[in-house]
C-alpha cells in the first residue's frame, strides 16, 4: 500500500525520469504555469480566486474519498470554509488575498493529505526562531549580526502587533496550517513558522519580549529578504536545528541486549537497499530483549517498508496479521480519473512492487463503476472485527516506537501495526490528527498557479479521525538529543530478562 502525503512530491520526481509512455497521463496532472511573470501585475486576482475557489471546491466534492462517502470531518469544513472563502472574495485585490484565500480553505479542513502547493517559497525572515518551551513561548534562535536589535535566545515572548500570542497564533499563523489548533504539539509548530515569510503575510511587526527581568520591551522586527539578504541555505540550516530526526536506516546498539532501529522515513530513496540490510540484520536480532523502532521525523512513503521489519522479526504469517491495524480494508472512489490514477501508478517502473495491487484495484474499481457504485472496496473486508491486540505474544523481542508530531501517513499506519503486537510501548510526543485517508491525486487549477491534492482512498481502521496518537511515555526533554533519550528508554522500559 503507498498511502502517503509525501507520496506526490516523490511522484513528482519520478515523474521527471518517467518513460514517454507514462508522463503523458500525470502530466496533465501536473502544475504547469502558464501565466507570464510579467503578466502577473495585470491579473485580476478576485476573478482567479473565485475561478480556482470553485474548481478547487468541486474537485473536493467528485474526487475526495471523504466527501464522496459522506463523512462529517470532510463534509462540515467544506461547508463551513466554502462558505467564509466566498464570503471573502470581494475583499481579494493582491497575488497575495488570492493565495491566503485559497490557503485557509484548503487548511481549515486540518488533514495534510488534504494539500495545495501554492508554489510558496521563504521570501523573509526576522532573524528569530519561537518556540512553545513548557507554557511559555521563548526565542530559540536570534541570529548574530542582525541590521536590528533582536531579543537574547530564552527570551519570553508575550504579544504581537499588539495581541497576546497564543491568540495571534491561533487567528493569524493557524488558519494556513495543516495542523489544527486542538493537537498538542500545533502551538509550537505554528510558534515555530511565525517568524518566516511565505507570501501570506503572517509575521508580526512589533513583539514585546521580557529577558532576565520582568519588565517587558518592544522590538521592531525587520524582516530581510530572501535570498537577497539570507540565504535559503542559511534558513535551512536554522530550520534543522530544530526538527529531531531519527537515526539512519540500520541497527544501532543502544544498549547490552537492546537495538535501536533508525527509520527517517518510507519514501525510499535508494531501491529499498538500506531498509533490506536493516532487515537482515534484524533476523539476527530474535533474541534480543527490546527493539526501539526510531520513526522521529518519519512523514510518510509505503508502509510496507515498516511491515517487512516485522516479518524480519516474527515471520511473514504474523506480519500479514498485524498488517489489518494498519487498514482492514481500503475503499475508492468508482470513477475514472481514480480508475486512471491507479493504471498510471502500475505503468510507472519507479511503483514496480506495487503494480499487480495498483491493476487489481482498478480493475474492483472499474466493476464497481459498471455496477453504478460511488466506491469500491479494492481490498480487505469493512466487516472484519479485529481485537484490540493480536491474541497471541509472539516469540522474540519487545517492541518499542519512538514517535514526534512529524510521523504521519504511512509511519501511523505502522505505528497501528506494532500497537497491535502486546506489550509494545509508544514513547516520545503526541502526533497530529490521524487522516485514515490516502492514495493522493494532483489536480491543476484552471488558472496554472495551484495544484490541489487530493486523496481517492480511505482506510477503514478503529482510530478516528483527526485522532492523535499519544505516547505510553511522554519525552521530558530534547527529542533531538539521541543520547538522552537512550538512557532515558532503558529507565522507562525495565528490564524483563
Amino acid at each position: 500500500m503507498y498511502s502517503v502525503v509525501q507520496q506526490v512530491k516523490h511522484l513528482t520526481r519520478q515523474l521527471k525520469a518517467a518513460p514517454a509512455a507514462f508522463a503523458p497521463a500525470l502530466l496533465l496532472c501536473a502544475w504547469s504555469p502558464f501565466s507570464a511573470a510579467a503578466t502577473e501585475t495585470q491579473t485580476d486576482w478576485q476573478a482567479a480566486a473565485r475561478q480556482d475557489l470553485a474548481f478547487a471546491a468541486q474537485t473536493i466534492q467528485r474526487q475526495h474519498i471523504g466527501y464522496v462517502a459522506g463523512h462529517p470531518n470532510v463534509v462540515i469544513p467544506y461547508q463551513d470554509g466554502l462558505a467564509l472563502a466566498e464570503s471573502t472574495l470581494q475583499r481579494v485585490k493582491t497575488q497575495q488575498d488570492y493565495r491566503r484565500l485559497l490557503s485557509r480553505f484548503v487548511q481549515g479542513f486540518g488533514d495534510p493529505h488534504l494539500g495545495i502547493d501554492l508554489q510558496l517559497q521563504t521570501t523573509g525572515w526576522s532573524g528569530l526562531v519561537i518556540s512553545k518551551v513548557k507554557d511559555q513561548y521563548q526565542v530559540v534562535w536570534s541570529e548574530p549580526d542582525w541590521p536590528t536589535p533582536l531579543p537574547a535566545i530564552g527570551a519570553v515572548l508575550h504579544s504581537c502587533d499588539g495581541v497576546w500570542i497564543g491568540s495571534y497564533l491561533k487567528n493569524v499563523v493557524a488558519p494556513f496550517s495543516a495542523h489544527a489548533a486542538e493537537y498538542a504539539q500545533s502551538a509550537r509548530v505554528h510558534a515555530q513558522s511565525l517568524m518566516f515569510e511565505r507570501g501570506l503575510n503572517t509575521v508580526p511587526k512589533v513583539c514585546e519580549f521580557s529577558d532576565n527581568s520582568p519588565q517587558r520591551r518592544r522590538y521592531s522586527l525587520t524582516l530581510q529578504p530572501v535570498p537577497a539578504k539570507v540565504s535559503q541555505t542559511r534558513i535551512s540550516e536554522v530550520r534543522q536545528q530544530f526538527q529531531a530526526r531519527a537515526k539512519a536506516v540500520d541497527v544501532h546498539a543502544l544498549s547490552p541486549n537492546r537495538y535501536w532501529v533508525g527509520m527517517p522515513s518510507f519514501e525510499v530513496q535508494d531501491e529499498g537497499k538500506a531498509y533490506r540490510a536493516m532487515y537482515q540484520k534484524l533476523a539476527g536480532l530474535k533474541q534480543a530483549e527490546l527493539i526501539v523502532f526510531d520513526l522521529r521525523g518519519n512523514g510518510g512513503g509505503a508502509s510496507s517498508w515498516g511491515t517487512e521489519a516485522i516479518a524480519a522479526l516474527f515471520g511473514q504469517d504474523y506480519a500479514a496479521q498485524v498488517e489489518q491495524y494498519g487498514g482492514s480494508a481500503k475503499s475508492m472512489i468508482a470513477d475514472q480519473p481514480t480508475i486512471q490514477l491507479l493504471r498510471d501508478y502500475a505503468a510507472n517502473p519507479a511503483f514496480a512492487s506495487f503494480k499487480a495491487e495498483m491493476n487489481a484495484a482498478a480493475d474492483k474499481l472499474t466493476q464497481a463503476q459498471q455496477a453504478g457504485e460511488k466506491t469500491g472496496l479494492v481490498s480487505g473486508s469493512n466487516n472484519l472485527s479485529l481485537p484490540a491486540t493480536t491474541a497471541t505474544q509472539p516469540a522474540g523481542p519487545r517492541l518499542a516506537a519512538l514517535i514526534d508530531h512529524h510521523c504521519f501517513s504511512s509511519c501511523m499506519n505502522f505505528l497501528q501495526q506494532l500497537k497491535a503486537i502486546p506489550d509494545t510501548v509508544v514513547l516520545g510526543e503526541s502526533t497530529l490528527g490521524y487522516s485514515p485517508y490516502g492514495e493522493i491525486m494532483p489536480v491543476a487549477l484552471p488558472g496554472g498557479r495551484a495544484t490541489l491534492y487530493v486523496p481517492t482512498a480511505f482506510f477503514t481502521v478503529k482510530e478516528a479521525a483527526r485522532e492523535p496518537f499519544v505516547p505510553d511515555h511522554a519525552y521530558p526533554g530534547d527529542l533531538r538529543d539521541d543520547a538522552a533519550i537512550g538512557k532515558w528508554i532503558d529507565q522507562v522500559i525495565p528490564r524483563s530478562r
